[in-house]
Formats: C-alpha cells, structure tokens, sequence
C-alpha cells in the first residue's frame, strides 16, 4: 500500500491519445521548420563561371602569349527570402579555398561602397547597390546562416569565427545538394542568364536533354582577362540585381521590399561594431610557444606556419623561452602576430622574418609556396621575398601551365595593361587606371636571419 502511495505522489505523464504528432521528416527547407521573417535567412555558396577566360602574358623570350586559366568561381552572399545579394568575391582557381569564403562572409559584414570603374561606359544603375545599407542606411546581417559544407566548414577560423562574428544558426548544408540553398541557386541561374553567359566564349554545360551548347559566337582568346575589369562588371550586375522588379516580390525589387519591411516595424539584426566583426572574421585565434636559446643568444620567437615571428620589444627578454601565449593572426595577411597575456592585454607584436616580412600574404599562399618547395618545384636560396620570387616562378611557368596563369591572376600579378603609353597619355586623368599597387612593405625584425636559406625547410645551409 505505501509503495502504491508513492507512486501516485510521483504523478505519471499526462498522453493526449487523441494528439498526432506531424512527421517532421518530410522538411526540406529551413523554412519549413522556423518561422523566418524576410531579413532571417543569409545563404553563402560558390558557383563556378560558365565562361572560359583566357589571359595575356609572356613566354620565355618575352613574346606576348595567351593562357586559358583553369576556373573561375563566384563566391555570394544572399539573403533568401529577401532575394537580395549582400557580398561577392571572385576565386581564380581549379576549386575556390575556405580564405575565398573566409572574405565572402567578412565582406559581408562591411557596407558596400561603388568602386572605382574602369570602364568609361560602364556605370551603376541609379540607386542601386549590394547589402542593405544602401537601402535603409545601415549593415544587416542574418540569423540564420546556411552555408555549402564543401568549403564553409574545412578552414579551422571559419569553425571559429562563422558562429561569433556571423552570430545565431550556422546550418551547414551538404556539399553538392543544391536544394539545401534553392533561393541562392535560382539567384546565380538568373544571373547566368542575364551576365555571365554574355562573357566571351561562354556556354550552357551538359544537361539531361542537351549537351554543351555555345551561348555566344565570340572568341575568349580575342578578349583577353583584366581582372579589375571583371570584378567591375560582376559589381555592377549584382548591385543592380537588387533593383530589378521579381514576381516574387509582386514586381517589387528587394530594396523596395526591405524598405517597406522596415518601415512596417519589421525586425533586422544589426551591430554597431560590424565593421570590428568583419576584421574578426579573418583572425585565427592560436596557441603558441616562445622559442630560442640564452647560451646561443637566440633571441626569443616564435614559429608558426613555416615562418619565424620576432619583435624588438621581446629583445634578451629570456625569462619568456617556452611560455605559451594565446596568439592572433589575421589569415589574409600572416605577416604580423600578436601575443596576449591570460588576462587579455596584449602582450606584444611579432613580425614575421624573410623571406615572408615583405609581402603581404595569405597562410593559404604561404602553405603552397611551403609545398612545392618541400617537393622541389620551386627552391630559392636566400631570397629576401618569398612571394616576389614565386610570382617569377609562375611567370617564367606561364606558357607551359595553366594552374600558373590561373595563380598569377589570382594574385593580381598576371600582365594586364596591352595599351600603349600613347593611348594611356590621350586618356583623361579620371579615366587612367594603373594595375593595383603593391601591398606596403612591412619593416623586417632588427634580428636578421643568417645565413642562406631554403624555402620550406628549417635548416641552415653552409
């Protein structure tokens, strides 16, 4: 009797028999299972061009020659339910990296500014932009983050940052399953259509009914690639995407759309500090070690990714030698590390010795130079500009490889201006443009590294 008592205190579940749960199975789409309002859903995904480019250089006697570059990715940011392009980058490579991904999302983050065309004749369609700052004066961002896994996810600061500088849900979609985004793909296809298929030599791939077909009679070789060009154009087209009537919208266009929602007191998420966000979005957050030797006078470093980072302020300080620090490094431009104490203040400021002081670089670039290196592709004793010497590797490459074109232009080193100066000089003033300017040259550490060497290795030679 006092056991049955107990039982009855204890209470059971109440079961509505009458109660059917709705099989959830059958969701596809993340709206499907939140409630999402218009400025919610951000979708990232690459799309590679449907155009082949072809790019001017030298061969080894120094003769103009035309190189067909591997690809040609577009790497967007959209939000879905608004159908409204917030961030681009452009990736020349056989498949785009999580850095091409990494700047997509920080890019995001950042309001849109019109760039500065080359073109004379190209121009931006009145009121027309990218991101929502253009239509309500200030940088939204979304709750609701989906992403393609082929990518998003392989970068380990992308693991780290998507989630805190991106904030709310990252949902990671499966690579190769374009349901997953439908809202983006039925964008880029529009795009397709209305730009890129325009692009000299540009077709329709394989389908299931139809093979390969031409979706225009030019040549790509008689328009050789300038790169600034091409970004000018892609930010034109996207910009003005997000002025273009959809039936979707009732003939609207998002910008119309977004206003109007706002105005009804709809809900954006949005930070005073998404410009500090977008810097955060690159920096990899680490643990390291100081390094060195008293007996030796080794000055402390510290050494992270094939490269010696060294400051003067840690100059004969040797009660460091073996400490661990927390560490930032910003993985678009790996010169410059900083140390921070366990309380959080900084510590100090490391730079990162020849051959990698110069330079501006991405750990991405620094790690394939590292591997053909290792492999014996590419050796340089004693160079002072790690990237400076493998840009002459892939120019003197040039002819004989695409994979080396297709890195120059991505780089931003391949030969580009064919005018002549007396073409230039006839030009007005507002319309030159030269090729994009070096990266500054950062001060090298008053520690010199002696000795001759190799790239890849940590050895000294002789």
């Amino acid at each position: 009797m006092i056991e049955y008592i107990k039982k009855q205190r204890k209470g059971h579940p109440f079961v509505d028999e009458d109660f059917e749960v709705e099989d959830a199975v059958i969701a596809s789409q993340l709206q499907e299972v939140f409630a999402l309002q218009l400025g919610d859903w951000v979708q990232y995904d690459g799309h590679r061009l449907d155009a082949p480019l072809s790019v001017e250089g030298e061969d080894s006697d120094g003769n103009p020659y035309l190189q067909r570059i591997t690809s040609t990715w577009l790497i967007a940011g959209y939000f879905a339910l608004l159908r409204m392009s917030c961030s681009w980058t452009l990736s020349f490579a056989q498949n785009y990296s999580g850095t091409d991904f990494n700047a997509t999302c920080s890019s995001s983050l950042r309001q849109w500014e019109p760039r500065d065309l080359l073109a004379p004749s190209m121009k931006y369609e009145p009121g027309s932009g990218i991101g929502s700052a253009p239509a309500i004066g200030f940088v939204a961002t979304g709750v609701i983050t989906s992403v393609d896994n082929a990518m998003a996810h392989k970068l380990h600061v992308n693991r780290q940052r998507m989630a805190s500088e991106l904030r709310g849900v990252i949902h990671f979609g499966a690579s190769g399953v374009p349901q997953t985004r439908a809202h983006l793909e039925a964008w880029n296809k529009r795009r397709e259509e209305a730009a890129i298929r325009r692009l000299p030599g540009a077709f329709r791939p394989q389908g299931e009914v139809m093979g390969k077909t031409q979706s225009n009679g030019c040549n790509p070789d008689d328009y050789p690639l300038q790169k600034d060009a091409l970004e000018d154009l892609m930010d034109v087209v996207l910009s003005q995407a997000n002025t273009e009537p959809l039936d979707a919208h009732q003939q609207r266009d998002p910008f119309q759309v977004l206003r109007r929602y706002v105005a009804a007191g709809g809900w954006l998420f949005s930070t005073r500090n998404h410009n500090d966000r977008a810097s955060a979005m690159s920096m990899l957050s680490l643990r390291v070690k100081v390094s060195g030797n008293k007996k030796k006078r080794t000055q402390p470093y510290v050494r992270f990714k094939y490269a010696r980072y060294r400051s003067i302020a840690m100059k004969d300080k040797w009660e460091t030698l073996g400490v661990s620090y927390s560490a930032e490094i910003d993985i678009h431009d790996a010169r410059v590390m900083y140390l921070y104490t366990k309380k959080g203040k900084l510590f100090a400021e490391l730079r990162a010795v020849r051959p990698w002081g110069r330079t501006r670089h991405s750990l991405s670039l620094r790690k394939i130079i590292h591997m053909k290196s290792s492999k014996g592709d590419f050796l340089s004793a004693g160079v002072d500009d790690a990237i400076e010497a493998y840009k002459s590797y892939l120019r003197d490459r040039f002819r004989f490889s695409r994979e080396a074109a297709t890195s120059l232009v991505q780089l931003g080193d391949h030969i580009p201006d064919i005018s002549t100066p007396d073409r230039q000089a006839q030009m007005p003033v507002d319309q030159q443009r030269s090729r994009t300017p070096p990266a500054k040259a950062t001060l090298e550490c008053e520690i010199p590294l002696s000795g001759k060497t190799v790239l890849g290795t940590r050895k000294l030679i002789p």
